[in-house]
Formats: structure tokens, sequence, C-alpha cells
């Protein structure tokens, strides 16, 4: 149960994260406040299946399922804001292809591993362009913690894959992934403690 339970605090660090950034974003908020949404969705819903499976036994399989779905468009759609934030302005078609080819492949298999894919894609996304933004604003600090962030990220991939999982590793992974959030959350805190600006390059593609 306790191991059930700490399976929130990353969700409730990188919902606060995201939402932070949301509100934050200069630029496509709508579908910032999307994507954070989604994220923090799949987040409690793949968290609040864990609990109920081990407290009651009640095992609803599509709220564990819901996870990538919700975590795949999620991080699509807030990288796609804040790269704009950034001034990097990605023609809509990009992001909006690659959700519906990773949700539709996943559909077509009958299997997350595509949505799962597209979760990476997103969640490097994010990292990258929160990088950038921490990059403008010199901020090295919340540079060195989306380099964090993302690697751990990485990291706790193969821990999870590896059979037998015992109790010990499945705390070290829930640990560390909520070491790893609560450096989203640091990194956002930082970002957006001053007014949001829209940052412009000069190669900027026009939407």
């Amino acid at each position: 149960m306790a191991l059930a339970l700490e399976d929130f605090v990353p969700v409730i660090f990188t919902s606060i994260a995201v939402f932070l950034l949301a509100r934050w974003s200069p630029a496509r908020r709508t579908a910032a406040v999307a994507g954070a949404l989604l994220i923090a969705v799949g987040g409690v819903s793949k968290a609040s299946w864990k609990l109920l499976a081990v407290g009651w036994g009640v095992d609803v399989q599509v709220m564990a399922e819901a996870l990538f779905p919700c975590l795949s468009t999620g991080f699509v759609l807030l990288s796609w804001s804040l790269f704009a934030a950034a001034g990097r302005r990605i023609p809509w078609p990009f992001p909006a292809v690659l959700i519906a080819a990773g949700l539709g492949a996943a559909v077509a298999v009958w299997d997350t591993w595509p949505v799962l894919i597209t979760t990476i894609l997103g969640a490097t996304a994010l990292a990258v362009a929160l990088i950038m933004l921490a990059r403008q604003r010199r901020d090295r600090v919340a540079v060195a913690l989306m380099v964090f962030w993302i690697a751990g990220q990485y990291t706790l991939g193969p821990l999870a894959a590896r059979p037998g999982q015992t109790l010990t590793l499945q705390w070290i992974e829930q640990i560390c992934n909520s070491v790893a959030q609560a450096a989203l959350l640091a990194a956002a805190w930082r970002l957006t403690r001053t007014r949001a600006e829209r940052f412009e390059s000069p190669l900027e593609t026009v939407s």
C-alpha cells in the first residue's frame, strides 16, 4: 500500500510543473493547458489504478492503459506551445500528425508501444524546449535540472522493463522517478517566476 501511495508523489510534482508551464506560456496557451491536463489525467489514472489494485483488489485495466495515450498527446501539445514561446514556431500539422500516428498505430496493433514511442519523443521535445528557454534566460541551474530530468526518464524505462521486479527495485524506481519529477518542478518554478515573454528567433518558421 505504501508503494502505491508513493506513486502519487511524482504525479503531483509533474502535474504542478506542467500546469505552471501551461499557465505561464505566452504562446498557444490552449494547447499547453490541454497538454498539461492530459499529462495530469494520465498520471492520476495510472496511480489510482495501482492503489485500487493493491488496496482493494480492483483491477480496472483501462485506468492503467490510459497512461501513455494521455502522456504522448500531452507532452507533444505542451512542447509545441513551449517551442513557440522559445521562438521556434512549428506548423500545427507536425504535432497533429505525430499524435495521430501514435494513437492510430496503437489502435492498429492493439498495444501501447506506439504511444510509448510518442511519449518519449514528446518528453524529449519538452526537455529541449525548456532547455532553450532556460538558455535564453541564462539560467544554468534550470538547464542542468532539465538535463537531469530527461536523463532520469531514459533511465527509468530500462529499470521498469527488468524482469523479476522485487519490492526493493520497485522502491528504487519510484524514488528515482520522484526525484526526477521534482527536478522538472524546480525547473518549471525557476522559469515561471518572472513574467512570460515571447522570444523571437531569426530561425522561426512561419506557421
